[in-house]
This record gives C-alpha cells, sequence and structure tokens, in this order.
C-alpha cells in the first residue's frame, strides 16, 4: 500500500480505513493514540478537534509498521528458513 498523499508522519481516521480498518476502529485507535499522546504529557492532543496523529503513536498501539516502506527496515529472523 501507498504512503498517505499528505504525510507518513501524521495519520487520520481516513488514512486508517484506507489501511483496511473499519470506520469504528479507526476511530478507536485515535482515540487511544491520543489518550495515550496527552498521557504523555502532549497537551497538543487533548483538543477534540484534532483529526490526525503522529504515525508512531498508531503503530505503538498495534505493534506493528503501517507502511510498506517501512516493513522493508524490519530486521528479519532466521527462524522458519527452510
Amino acid at each position: 500500500m501507498a504512503l498517505p498523499a499528505q504525510s507518513p508522519l501524521f495519520i487520520s481516521r481516513q488514512d486508517l480505513v484506507e489501511h483496511g480498518f473499519s470506520d469504528y476502529e479507526a476511530a478507536q485507535l485515535l482515540r487511544m493514540a491520543k489518550a495515550n499522546l496527552v498521557e504523555q504529557g502532549l497537551n497538543y492532543y487533548a483538543i477534540r478537534g484534532r483529526r490526525r496523529v503522529p504515525a508512531h503513536a498508531i503503530e505503538a498501539i498495534l505493534g506493528c509498521p503501517l507502511f510498506e516502506a517501512q516493513r522493508d527496515t524490519l530486521p528479519r529472523s532466521n527462524k522458519g528458513a527452510y
């Protein structure tokens, strides 16, 4: 999947929907990411109108990178190699 047109650094609900999440899942991920960012002291994300969050905040929740360009940088494991 290609990187979003705006910026790979920030992600919106629509970007998450394009990545295959449902509207509900995308909204929940954004809420969780914003809550985590506010908990870390970034009160900028406490404002309800913020519609984009840093991609790393979503990736921290999911535990995996969202973009293919980042997948290529993951360390490869030799486990399961034949």
